[in-house]
C-alpha cells in the first residue's frame, strides 16, 4: 500500500510539473485563456447590470456601467480573436517540434546523418570519395564481392595509405568457400537453383551462401570463381605498390549469417542489408556517425568480426600487406 502511494504521488506530480511546464512553454496562449474566462465572466456579470437600462448611467470607478459594458465586450471580442490565432500558433508549433524532435532522436541521439536512395548513386560515391581522400584511422569496406568499390575506390585508397602509416584498410568479401547444408527434404529446390555441390559424407547438398544470397535477390548468382578471380585482381595491384604503401592493408573473407555492405571511413559508417527481393544494389543505403547509436552498434560488430579473436572462425585471411 505504501509502494502504491508513493508511486500515485510520484504521477501526481509529474503531471502536475508538465502541466505547469506547459502553460510556461506556450505562455501566450495561457494567457489569452485565462483573459477569455475573465473577460466572459466580466461580460456577464455587466449584460446583468444592464438588464436595467436605469441602472446604465450609474458609474463604477469613474465610467458608466454603459462605458464597462462596452470595455468588456470588446476585451471578449480580442480574447476570442487571440485565442483562435493562438490556437493556430498552437499546432504550427507542435508540428515544428514534432519535426526538431525527429530530427533530435535520429541524428542526435542515433547518429543518422542522411539516408541515400541508392547504394551506388552518384552522390553515395562522390561522398565516399571524399571521405577516403581524408581518412587518417581506418578504411573498412564489407560486400559481398566488392565489385564497384575495387573499380571506384581501390586506387583512391591506395594512393592514401601510401602516405598514412597508420591508416588501417580492411576489403572484405563474402567467404566464396561458406556454404548452407541443405537437408534430405529440400534437395530437389536446393538443385532446381544450381551450383550446389554433393556432401561425399552424407546424402545431403552444399549450396553456396552467396548463391543463395543472389537467388533471394532473383538475380543470377557470380560464383566464387570470380570473387576468388576479383581477389586475387586486387592482390595483384596492391603488390604493384607494395613497396610504397605505409600503412595497414588485408583482404578477408567473411563467413556470418546476417550480412550486411558496409563502408567504414574513421567515425562515419555506411550500410544497407542484403534482403530479399530486387537486387540489393539498388536499395537506400543509411549513412551514420559511428560514436554513438546505430552506427556505432555496426562499427562494433565489423570491428568484432575482423578483430576479435573470439569470432575468429568467421573472418579468414586471403592477403595482407605490414
Amino acid at each position: 500500500m505504501i509502494a502504491y502511494s508513493s508511486n500515485r504521488d510520484k504521477l501526481f506530480a509529474t503531471l502536475i510539473w508538465k502541466s505547469i511546464r506547459g502553460l510556461i512553454t506556450f505562455s501566450s496562449f495561457a494567457t489569452v485563456l485565462l483573459m477569455t474566462i475573465f473577460s466572459v465572466f466580466v461580460l456577464v456579470y455587466a449584460e446583468n447590470l444592464a438588464s436595467n437600462p436605469q441602472n446604465l448611467n450609474q458609474k463604477i470607478f469613474w465610467l458608466s456601467k454603459a462605458a464597462w459594458l462596452g470595455i468588456c465586450g470588446s476585451i471578449f471580442a480580442s480574447a476570442v480573436f487571440w485565442g483562435v490565432q493562438a490556437i493556430i500558433a498552437l499546432f504550427n508549433r507542435a508540428k515544428r517540434d514534432t519535426y526538431e524532435q525527429t530530427y533530435r532522436t535520429l541524428v542526435e541521439d542515433f547518429g543518422v546523418n542522411t539516408i541515400y536512395e541508392l547504394k551506388g548513386g552518384n552522390e553515395a560515391c562522390h561522398e565516399y570519395k571524399r571521405l577516403i581522400e581524408r581518412a587518417n584511422k581506418r578504411i573498412w569496406a564489407v560486400g559481398m564481392s566488392n565489385r564497384n568499390f575495387s573499380r571506384q575506390h581501390m586506387p583512391t585508397i591506395i594512393e592514401s595509405i601510401k602516405n598514412n602509416s597508420s591508416l588501417d584498410v580492411v576489403v572484405a568479401f563474402w567467404n566464396p568457400d561458406a556454404y548452407l547444408v541443405v537437408q534430405n527434404s529440400r534437395l530437389e529446390d536446393a538443385r532446381s537453383i544450381g551450383q550446389t555441390e554433393k556432401d561425399p559424407n552424407r546424402n545431403k547438398l552444399m549450396l553456396p551462401v552467396f548463391v543463395a544470397q543472389a537467388t533471394l535477390e532473383e538475380r543470377a548468382p557470380d560464383s566464387a570463381k570470380e570473387i576468388r578471380e576479383r581477389q586475387n585482381e586486387l592482390k595483384e595491384l596492391i603488390q604493384r605498390e607494395n613497396s610504397a604503401i605505409k600503412g595497414n592493408l588485408r583482404i578477408v573473407n567473411l563467413s556470418m549469417v546476417t550480412y550486411i555492405s558496409c563502408m567504414i571511413i574513421d567515425q562515419e559508417v555506411f550500410f544497407f542489408p542484403y534482403l530479399s527481393g530486387d537486387d540489393s544494389n539498388g536499395s537506400p543505403m543509411i549513412y551514420c556517425d559511428a560514436s554513438r547509436g546505430i552506427g556505432k552498434q555496426v562499427a562494433e560488430h565489423i570491428d568484432n568480426l575482423l578483430n576479435n579473436k573470439r569470432f575468429g572462425i568467421f573472418c579468414e585471411e586471403f592477403y595482407r600487406v605490414r
